[in-house]
């Protein structure tokens, strides 16, 4: 579409905290019947008897207080017996690779309690597994929050009913250019309008920095780099941003049998077009 910039334009939407609340792994939180990994190598006295991300099945709660008695699949010591772990030992292994407390938002429109529904875009955190007999744990439990702060509620998804939360609005995939010359160590590894693209949101602080792939770095290096949102924006044709204001330079087909878009017509630039988004992007008329 021929689209020129005009004066004025709305900011982009500010992208606002998570009313979902944190999920805290408690020895509540794990069920007979649940499938869990380690979270790090477990020890009997000094020894390890399960390695990091072994995988196991609740059997229920120990008879040590606080702890989870757990039988794990594959032991060092190569003994069956099982093993009674605290609840920071282990997490659960959710269908799809989520993980517990990952903040997510709604792919698609999703049917709530009481006639309510969870639009595309609102965001999420997952809680655990759906405790679902038929199937068992093929789907994940998500908390929603409902009209804002008003309603919380938790909703049985599949794994494709959500996508990971990527701080800055940001989705896995997402062309972007470094904003400004980028450093480690006090030396530029990434210069000012190198194009990259979104990994997803960075292990060590998911809600304020964003793991990025760059097209080029001055070191040398094929290491992703893990961004703070305003070191990068999102890439897209023609240098506009997203919330520009633009109008049609000419008249346009839309292609879909409506009417086309006479020249002059003012819009909002939305993003990049998902089919060719280095060369296209979406306009709200």
């Amino acid at each position: 579409m021929a689209l020129s910039s005009w004066r004025g334009g709305d900011a982009p939407p500010a992208v606002t905290s998570d009313p979902c609340g944190d999920v805290v792994s408690d020895v509540n939180s794990f069920q007979c019947g649940d499938t869990v990994v380690s979270v790090r190598d477990l020890r009997v006295r000094g020894s390890v008897v399960v390695r990091q991300a072994g995988r196991g099945c609740v059997v229920g709660p120990a008879s040590s207080s606080g702890r989870i008695c757990v039988q794990f699949e594959q032991r060092e010591d190569l003994s069956d017996n099982r093993l009674n772990c605290l609840p920071d030992e282990l997490r659960h292994a959710l269908v799809g690779g989520h993980q517990v407390g990952t903040r997510v938002r709604a792919a698609r429109p999703l049917e709530a309690s009481r006639g309510r529904s969870v639009a595309p875009g609102m965001p999420g955190i997952i809680v655990g597994p759906a405790r679902e007999l038929h199937p068992p744990h093929r789907r994940l439990l998500v908390r929603f929050a409902l009209n804002g702060d008003e309603a919380v509620e938790e909703i049985a998804c599949d794994p494709d009913d959500v996508e990971t939360a990527i701080a800055g609005n940001f989705r896995r995939g997402n062309a972007v250019i470094a904003t400004r010359d980028l450093r480690v160590g006090g030396a530029i590894v990434v210069r000012e309008g190198v194009l990259g693209s979104v990994i997803g949101p960075s292990s060590s602080d998911s809600q304020h920095r964003v793991t990025v792939s760059f097209s080029h770095r001055e070191d040398g290096s094929r290491n992703r780099l893990n961004c703070v949102v305003n070191e990068i924006r999102l890439y897209l044709a023609g240098g506009l941003e997203v919330g520009a204001r633009v109008q049609v330079t000419r008249t346009v087909s839309l292609g879909s049998g409506g009417p086309p878009v006479p020249g002059g017509t003012r819009g909002t630039v939305v993003g990049p077009a998902a089919d060719e988004p280095l060369v296209k992007v979406v306009v709200r008329l």
